[in-house]
């Protein structure tokens, strides 16, 4: 639990330089923020289900919460590109693109 508690904003500031992608940076910021808040909130959750459900123990329903960050992982695996993007631009409406800096 230490350890979650440790990693858990240095993971939300690596993913602040992700809103530099958006072009709403501010709104994006304000998400990420919102969710890693509200995220501290499944603690609890699986804490009162360890307590009120005598079958359930805590490393089970850390156990059964663990297959969540799998399944995203196995999604993203299949779903992520191979090579990074290339955003492109208009550079002006000449037709031409540019190179845009992120």
């Amino acid at each position: 639990m230490l350890l979650i508690g440790a990693g858990g904003p240095g993971c939300q500031l690596c993913l602040f330089h992700t809103a530099n992608l958006f072009a709403a940076r501010g709104m994006v910021m304000n998400l990420i923020t919102a969710s890693i808040g509200a995220s501290f909130v499944t603690f609890e959750l699986l804490a009162r289900l360890s307590s009120t459900a005598e079958e359930v123990s805590l490393q089970r329903a850390f156990l059964g919460y663990s297959l969540l960050p799998l399944a995203c992982t196995c999604v993203s695996a299949v779903t992520m590109p191979d090579s990074p993007f290339d955003a492109r631009v208009a550079d002006g409406g000449a037709g031409a693109t540019a190179r845009r800096s992120l």
